[in-house]
């Protein structure tokens, strides 16, 4: 795994070699789930510095970044006590990552300053620290990567598409699929997110 992120980390910085290179900073918002439908959804941020450029003088282009990323689920757990059952209260866990997502795209010039830009990539993901954001001592559940229940790297495939408007002011939207469980203490517990970023690029 190792190999792999070293890996994605070159191909994120092969824009460098790519004509009308750019740098950034984008910051935008995570709504992350897992497939595991018993489990609910949770809403997280991510931030951190791109870079862009396309490849010759075609329309194609290479964008990759560097993020903290947060992502993670929720669900309200119960228990048995005296024959009833007791729900405790919703719990979370939230997961921080230092993310790398590589895309390829296409640039279709719209107008005079304004671009669409479908792409689609891979990511790499390496597991920083966690929290389970749990308060109620009768329903603790740690499952954080301090706590070694949760694999640290994540890796998946994602599809996005950029808006640049006036080659500096970019929006994208984009899904992620990620291909690696999180753990073996949850069936089909394998990420997905949903993310919409705004940025600036010089």
């Amino acid at each position: 795994m190792i190999k792999r992120l070293l890996l994605c980390l070159m191909a994120s910085c092969s824009f460098i070699f790519v004509a009308n290179a750019q740098f950034g900073v984008t910051a935008g918002f995570n709504s992350s789930s897992i497939v595991n439908d018993n489990y609910d959804g949770l809403s997280g941020f991510n931030v951190g510095i791109k870079g862009e450029g396309v490849i010759g003088d075609s329309s194609v282009f290479v964008e990759g970044s560097l993020l903290l990323s947060n992502k993670g689920y929720s669900w309200t757990p119960t228990f048995s006590a005296a024959g009833r059952t007791i729900k405790c209260d919703k719990q979370s866990v939230r997961l921080y990552y230092m993310h790398i997502p590589v895309y390829l795209g296409y640039k279709f010039h719209i107008t005079n300053g304004f671009d669409l830009a479908p792409k689609a990539g891979v990511y790499l993901a390496y597991g920083l620290w966690g929290d389970d954001g749990d308060n109620d001592p009768f329903c603790q559940y740690h499952e954080t990567f301090q706590w070694k229940n949760f694999e640290r790297f994540d890796m998946g495939v994602n599809v996005g598409v950029n808006v640049n408007v006036m080659r500096h002011y970019q929006v994208s939207v984009g899904y992620e699929w990620g291909q690696i469980g999180l753990s073996e203490e949850v069936a089909n517990d394998r990420l997905r997110n949903f993310y919409a970023n705004l940025a600036y690029l010089f």
